[in-house]
């Protein structure tokens, strides 16, 4: 995928399906008051589990979804920076340089180490 395709996609995903974002707001804010960090895709997988047992049907999430949304959170509550861990990547941050990514988002732009 060319740069620039995966956010565009992802714009029209957003525009599409609002309510998973403001879900996903909800319980991201409620778990940041009890923990320092938590992981975008088990937010997705409870989001998962409550429509499943209201609807009987789960949202249909795209994979790429948790990343975008993990970013868009971050950039609107910045008194949780660093509450998800994320890492530069290609795709959705090339406009930005790997330093600029830490400083929004609290992270360190270096790939994890192995242990």
């Amino acid at each position: 995928m060319k740069q620039g395709e995966l956010i565009a996609w992802f714009n029209v995903y957003h525009d599409d399906n609002p309510d998973q974002y403001e879900f996903f707001c909800k319980l991201a804010s409620q778990m940041a008051e009890k923990r320092d960090h938590y992981g975008a895709r088990s937010i997705i997988e409870v989001m998962r589990w409550y429509t499943s047992l209201d609807a009987g049907e789960p949202y249909k999430i795209a994979n790429d979804v948790p990343a975008f949304y993990a970013r868009k959170w971050t950039m609107a509550n910045q008194q949780h920076k660093g509450f998800f861990r994320m890492k530069w990547t290609k795709h959705i941050d090339y406009m930005i340089s790997r330093e600029r990514f830490n400083d929004i988002y609290g992270q360190s732009s270096e790939a994890p180490k192995q242990v």
